[in-house]
């Protein structure tokens, strides 16, 4: 996602790339922090690390994005067909970047807290999770909607947002 997003704005540092890697971090903090059940959190989380990893192997092994199709090529293969997509490069590669995810996980304890201050802090991370997405849109709407607006393949692209509008859109159609 940032590479493509690089090779558009033509610049080795920018705000556009600030600002879309922003958005990024604060729209998959907003998901989990919405989505992740308290006494779950760390299964949910390693299976995102594994989701992500898989999907950011398979977009640079094959050169894919994940979008409506890729999925619904992927639900109706058959199994003979889908293991021709399995390879133990790609293995290797997903527990390279899952390995220390996983590590992480299992060493993290994570002290229960009384219920309100639960509540305090996944609202204070909801709100964190909304100014990293509202902030760069505030100070430049205009340019960051334009490249949005031209280039739509930077949602098939952001991982693993892009698997989130992909169910989206093949549960729509």
């Amino acid at each position: 996602f940032m590479t493509h997003l690089h090779d558009l704005v033509g610049h080795a540092f920018s705000l556009q790339l600030l600002a879309f890697g922003s958005v990024l971090a604060g729209l998959i903090t907003l998901l989990l922090g919405v989505t992740t059940v308290p006494h779950a959190a760390r299964l949910q989380l390693a299976f995102v690390v594994l989701v992500a990893a898989v999907l950011a192997q398979f977009m640079d092994r094959y050169g894919a994005v994940i979008d409506r199709h890729a999925l619904q090529s992927v639900i109706e293969t058959d199994p003979r067909e889908g293991g021709e997509w399995l390879s133990w490069s790609l293995v290797v590669g997903v527990a390279a970047v899952t390995l220390p995810a996983w590590l992480v996980l299992a060493w993290t304890r994570v002290a229960p807290r009384p219920w309100r201050a639960a509540l305090r802090a996944r609202i204070l991370l909801v709100v964190a999770a909304l100014g990293l997405v509202l902030a760069p849109l505030m100070l430049d709407y205009r340019t960051l909607a334009s490249l949005a607006r031209n280039h739509p393949e930077l949602r098939d692209l952001a991982n693993p947002i892009n698997l989130v509008n992909a169910t989206r859109s093949y549960l729509k159609h």
